[in-house]
């Protein structure tokens, strides 16, 4: 009777492990997937910004974004948008490295480096920056609410 009671416990452990097991594969393969998505999502960004590009910009904020510069300035999406198509920031270049992203849900963290050849308003802003942007799900689409750049000394 002992041995037919422990390997039913037996059995239901091992088979509560196995569920296990497979609930987080599958949500692991889920958020392999979310960041597939978000690294696609920034390199757009990124070659958008190269072409004087606004259209992925438009796409991908969210109607609340808000930009916190590396002076500290707070802009929101009308105002970075504005910023974008004047015209005034120029891109030779920018290159991604040192991406790290996070999921939680339907929220996301990812946080980068970029090396960039640029300048605002004809002053020169090139060098390597330190990015941090969230990003939501809304509807069926990431978009990102909030965005900030540091540049590295």
């Amino acid at each position: 009777m002992k041995k037919v009671l422990f390997l039913i416990v037996l059995t239901m452990i091992v088979t509560v492990l196995a569920i296990g097991q497979e609930k987080s594969k599958s949500i692991d393969n889920q958020n392999a997937k979310v960041e597939q998505t978000i690294r696609k999502m920034e390199q757009e960004l990124s070659d958008d910004l190269v072409k004087g590009s606004a259209v992925s910009f438009e796409r991908y904020l969210a109607d609340s974004f808000i930009f916190v510069s590396d002076e500290g300035t707070v802009v929101n999406r009308a105002d970075y948008m504005a910023i974008l198509k004047a015209g005034d920031l120029k891109y030779e270049s920018s290159k991604m490295d040192q991406i790290k992203i996070r999921v939680y849900g339907n929220t996301a963290l990812m946080i980068f480096r970029t090396t960039d050849k640029a300048a605002y308003k004809n002053d020169d802003i090139s060098g390597q920056f330190r990015w941090t942007d969230v990003l939501v799900m809304e509807g069926d689409n990431w978009k990102i609410v909030s965005s900030q750049g540091t540049k590295i000394p």
